[in-house]
């Protein structure tokens, strides 16, 4: 009878310990934002994120290269959006269905000349290039529309390094 009793509250508490666990969540969801250095460097990314974090449980994860290698990340599904700003190669693997929206973000001008100007673009990877079991696609999508409604918008229009004039311009 006494081990049958200590059989009984062995199988309870291995019932408590795994229910206490399997309330718990795991790590929150991580997007992969693939972006240029000099937008990471801006501060912009750090003003605006936390926000949509704060929001939705999801963390972004910042991947910051040079050129155009934020595209190339997403090629090889190592992103899972990607802020760009060089429109003939987002075409390129728009139209080879290696992303499927683009949206106009933020433009910024370099040093004083008012001719020279980077147009950035948010772009988004197609649905079936999602790794199962890491983020799901609505997700992602989550962090697209985020970056582009007008309060994230306006935010950007305001965002300035230190009491100089906005570094960046954000578009409708």
């Amino acid at each position: 009878m006494a081990f049958r009793r200590r059989g009984l509250i062995a199988a309870l508490a291995s019932a408590l310990w795994l229910a206490a666990g399997a309330g718990r969540s795991a790590d929150p969801p991580e997007l992969r934002l693939a972006t240029t250095t000099s937008l990471r460097d801006s501060g912009l990314l750090g003003e605006i994120l936390p926000a949509f974090t704060t929001r939705t449980g999801i963390r972004v994860k910042v991947i910051a290269s040079e050129g155009g290698a934020g595209l190339e990340l997403a090629r090889r599904g190592e992103a899972d959006l990607v802020i760009s700003h060089d429109p003939d190669s987002e075409e390129k693997l728009l139209e080879e269905g290696v992303l499927v929206a683009r949206r106009p973000f933020a433009e910024s001008f370099s040093g004083t000349d008012p001719v020279r100007r980077n147009l950035y673009s948010v772009l988004l990877v197609p649905p079936d290039r999602f790794q199962p079991g890491r983020i799901r696609a609505a997700e992602a999508r989550a962090l697209f529309v985020y970056l582009v409604e007008p309060a994230t918008l306006e935010r950007i229009g305001r965002f300035r390094a230190g009491a100089g004039p906005p570094l960046f311009h954000p578009l409708p």
